[in-house]
């Protein structure tokens, strides 16, 4: 038996329609969607390792992916009856604005320590740690305006309306904060397959889940992410210029 989602209010703004088994079928057709469209791809392209292959090719796999993730929101937000506001599509206060902006700039700061302490506890963790980033740099690995806005714009529009607008608001309607903010982090964290990186992606997850739960408005969320994503961009331009 389905649950009937409640509808608790945040100011005059209720949490989403579609619930949390909705969610749950919204996660399912978001991987079933990527499997196959990767499949496909794969079959097309007769491509081997994706790292290595031509920007073209990389670029489309980072779009089909993200693509994925603002079609299932969306047709969620349709079908449910519930617009672009259950995604958290809303006016924003400014002061919102400034706070993501400093929480994602807080957040490449945490990254960089947890850095630190990998390094002492687990060398060989960070090495690898070290392996994956270098990894997801050479998938993005672009002329640097086409990088900024697949880093900068694309992922944070894909992933904040699936995963935060999405799966996180949907499992706010019957879950706690701390619970919903938790599980959607870690569904986060897990998708970017960089198991040395999850502890410091779960906190990026952790802090846009606030920032939406405080402001209900999905462009806090999008701050924080596209502020870590460039900040840390531009130290990795830094450190190897």
């Amino acid at each position: 038996m389905m649950l009937e989602p409640t509808r608790e209010s945040h100011g005059d703004e209720a949490w989403p329609p579609w619930g949390v088994w909705g969610t749950l079928l919204g996660i399912f057709t978001a991987a079933n969607l990527w499997l196959l469209t990767t499949m496909l791809l794969a079959m097309t392209l007769d491509q081997g390792d994706v790292f290595e292959a031509p920007l073209l090719i990389r670029y489309l796999v980072v779009f089909l992916f993200q693509a994925v993730l603002i079609v299932v929101a969306i047709a969620a937000a349709v079908l449910s009856g519930g617009g672009p506001a259950a995604l958290g599509l809303r006016r924003y206060a400014t002061r919102a604005i400034v706070e993501a902006v400093l929480i994602g700039v807080a957040l490449v700061g945490l990254n960089y320590l947890y850095g630190l302490l990998l390094a002492q506890l687990s060398p060989d963790g960070y090495a690898q740690m070290a392996l994956e980033q270098e990894a997801q740099l050479r998938l993005l690995a672009a002329p640097w305006p086409l990088l900024l806005v697949a880093a900068v714009v694309l992922a944070p529009l894909g992933e904040e309306l699936f995963f935060r607008g999405f799966v996180y608001g949907g499992l706010r309607t019957r879950l706690g904060f701390g619970v919903a903010s938790g599980l959607s982090a870690a569904l986060f964290a897990v998708v970017h397959f960089m198991p040395w990186s999850v502890p410091p992606l779960f906190f990026v997850g952790l802090a846009t889940a606030a920032a939406y739960e405080r402001h209900r408005s999905l462009a806090a969320c999008l701050m924080v992410h596209a502020s870590f994503n460039l900040v840390s961009l531009t130290l990795e331009w830094i450190a190897a210029a």
